[in-house]
């Protein structure tokens, strides 16, 4: 349904007049090679286009089928999918997860027997994100059995915290309640019923796909990065699509879950997953600074705008970001993709096109995100490749291990020490700081920036006990009874 007040905006301009211009500055301003852009108004698309190139340096263009990793928009996808299961009976909202899908066990046991499906999609379990499997090949079922590892930060339904492992858990109980893949029951349920030819739950391997290529700003440039395999935690993040089936996703949501004249999503579904399940404390996001109320439904998002409800899902993996917006009340939809990481775009032009089509001057939102964006080092620096000046304590050698992030050896790797993890391959080479600190570099790219604090902790007779690297965990020395499994 379009508002009337849209219909008085359309009727005497386009409120979207000034939208390239407004693209192309925010493309500078985050150094964004490429995007792609949707707003849809009920069935109308007013815009579908697509700007920049695909690669940096490079000048195959990006158009409306170029393929863009979403992120974590794949969350909406799988609460979807929950409610289809929910509507058919087999599931319930309120199902105890772990009697929904064998051997689940996270530490505190209360959170064990009570967590629900319901709590899995609403990011209130308790968890920090423990994302132990970023950058790893560890399977989906090696995945789950280690969240039993992940120390709560409180308790059950006590707050807001984002959290991809309990999405992966949704994605195995849909797996498990219907018989098929949680890639398939996307594909047969969601993908081909909406004609999203082109959208796969992992990564696209034909060359020749016409595919945007990641990058990550670095010194003031953007540089091309590796594609990021997520197919072990796919359920919370590895959706790759195309703007024009990404319009067809927002379509279909502003439809109430009718797609080709077929329900596929029942009224009451729609409904809780847009009602508010959790409060949000909104943290200096300015993205979402005018709105009085901030809360997280199922898969989405719930916050206002210039007084209407805004149903929105971003996503960022390494070297891709996205965001899709809707305004049910005004059957607004709004896409973007982006092929850098961590990208103020995607909400820039979001908010932007949401002033635009509400009747009010769109404000210069990329200068709020910008401002408030966090100061983190882009790159690293020279010093790295240069002898470090100092003595290597070869006594830091050895191994360690955390039972959720599995192995790390540190070595002596030139003039430096070095970690290697052993799940994920990733290397962290150390420059001392001065005493057992120091800072680590990764080997390769990694969307939670470059660098990391790196401690080491020794026991009583002064051999290092046990080494913290900041972001992930402490690891214990291998063999000492903390570095054992529970």
């Amino acid at each position: 349904m379009i508002g009337p007040l849209l219909i008085a905006v359309l009727a005497i301009q386009d409120p979207l007049a000034g939208l390239d211009r407004e693209v192309e500055r925010v493309m500078a301003v985050t150094r964004t090679p490429g995007t792609a852009i949707g707003v849809l108004l009920g069935d109308r698309v007013l815009v579908s286009r697509g700007y920049g190139v695909r690669t940096v340096g490079r000048p195959e263009p990006v158009t409306e089928e170029t393929v863009f990793a979403i992120g974590s928009a794949t969350k909406s996808f799988t609460a979807a999918a929950v409610a289809m299961l929910v509507d058919e009976g087999a599931l319930a909202w309120d199902d105890p997860a772990r009697d929904r899908l064998a051997g689940l066990r996270l530490y505190d046991a209360y959170a064990s027997a009570h967590l629900t499906i319901r709590d899995l999609l609403a990011h209130r379990s308790g968890l920090p994100r423990c994302d132990f499997w970023y950058g790893t090949r560890l399977s989906r079922a090696e995945v789950i059995r280690r969240i039993r590892f992940c120390v709560p930060v409180r308790e059950l339904r006590t707050g807001f915290g984002y959290q991809n492992l309990m999405y992966l858990v949704a994605g195995e109980i849909v797996a498990a309640r219907s018989g098929r893949t949680w890639d398939a029951f996307l594909r047969e349920r969601v993908f081909e019923p909406l004609g999203m030819t082109r959208t796969t739950t992992t990564l696209v391997e034909d060359p020749d796909a016409n595919l945007a290529t990641p990058h990550a700003v670095r010194d003031g440039v953007a540089v091309a990065v590796p594609w990021r395999r997520l197919d072990n935690v796919a359920p919370a993040g590895s959706i790759n699509s195309t703007l024009e089936d990404m319009l067809g996703w927002a379509r279909f949501q502003l439809s109430g879950g009718v797609a080709g004249g077929r329900r596929l999503l029942s009224d009451s579904v729609m409904r809780e997953m847009r009602t508010a399940q959790i409060p949000i404390e909104n943290e200096g996001f300015p993205q979402w600074a005018d709105s009085p109320l901030l809360s997280y439904g199922l898969g989405w998002f719930l916050w206002s705008h210039l007084g209407r409800l805004v149903v929105e899902h971003a996503g960022g993996i390494d070297g891709m970001s996205a965001d899709v917006a809707l305004v049910p009340d005004l059957g607004l939809g709004i896409v973007v993709l982006a092929n850098t990481t961590e990208s103020n775009l995607p909400p820039a032009v979001v908010n932007w096109v949401l002033d635009a089509m509400m009747g009010t001057r769109p404000r210069d939102w990329i200068g709020r995100l910008e401002a408030a964006a966090p100061t983190v080092p882009d790159s690293v620096p020279s010093s790295r490749d240069e002898p470090s000046g100092m003595v290597v304590d070869r006594a830091l050698a050895g191994t360690y291990a955390d039972s959720l992030f599995g192995q790390a050896t540190v070595r002596v790797s030139g003039d430096r020490l070095e970690i290697r993890f052993a799940d994920s391959g990733d290397r962290l080479r150390l420059d001392p700081l001065g005493g057992d600190r120091f800072r680590g570099y990764w080997s390769s790219y990694r969307i939670f920036g470059p660098t990391t604090a790196v401690a080491f902790h020794r026991g009583p007779e002064g051999r290092a006990a046990a080494l913290q690297v900041d972001g992930m965990a402490t690891f214990h020395r291998a063999g000492s009874p903390s570095s054992s499994p529970r």
